[in-house]
């Protein structure tokens, strides 16, 4: 019970303050093209992540003016298609330099991910020395700490960075803290998360 207090009382302590101090900061870790262009006579195999619920165009740059594009499944027969679903796309191309040629590219969509542990060690062995949120596919981000009084022990808006379990240069004592984490992707801004992490000594 002790320990769901202090988790209740650092949430109150958290709705106190000012919206603007959570507003997560630009990482540039992660960004999109609308448009893939690639050289159909040099590779034969293109596979990569897009980014889910925006289109991505597939441009085939060749310079042949007698080139010939056939897309499946689709049947089109430009030099480029418009997607956005996960799958295999062909293009037969051909030219008079080149003949037939076969392109495959295949596209996964890239899902954000956010991961925290619920604990670690900062005592200098070289293992669980720093606390950090695990994320990708991130455009912007900004979480903090707080002790039980409510006092910020650490914030940050920059990639990599991870509290080592110090307030102005001196060790935290063991116990629970609290973290906030704001953070957005190209598709939802202001993803709070929030929960207790415990600092072992």
């Amino acid at each position: 019970m002790k320990q769901l207090a202090i988790i209740f009382s650092f949430v109150a302590l958290l709705a106190s303050c000012s919206k603007d101090e959570f507003e997560p900061k630009p990482t540039n870790v992660f960004f999109i093209d609308t448009t893939y262009y690639f050289n159909p006579t040099i590779n034969s195999f293109f596979s990569f992540f897009y980014y889910p619920n925006y289109n991505l165009t597939l441009a085939a740059e060749a310079t042949d003016s007698s080139a010939t594009y056939l897309w499946s499944p689709s049947g089109e027969t430009t030099s480029s298609i418009t997607v956005n679903q996960s799958g295999s796309y062909f293009l037969n191309y051909s030219s008079l330099s080149t003949g037939p040629l076969h392109i495959e590219i295949y596209l996964e969509e890239y899902i954000p991910t956010m991961y925290v542990t619920n604990s670690f060690s900062p005592n200098s062995d070289g293992l669980n020395d720093t606390w950090r949120p695990i994320y990708s596919g991130i455009t912007s981000i900004h979480w903090e700490i707080r002790d039980s009084e409510g006092v910020k022990v650490f914030s940050t808006d920059e990639l990599g960075s991870g509290w080592d379990g110090e307030y102005q240069n001196v060790p935290m004592p063991s116990g629970f803290y609290l973290y906030y984490i704001n953070y957005s992707t190209l598709t939802t801004e202001n993803n709070i998360l929030t929960g207790s992490l415990e600092l072992i000594r």
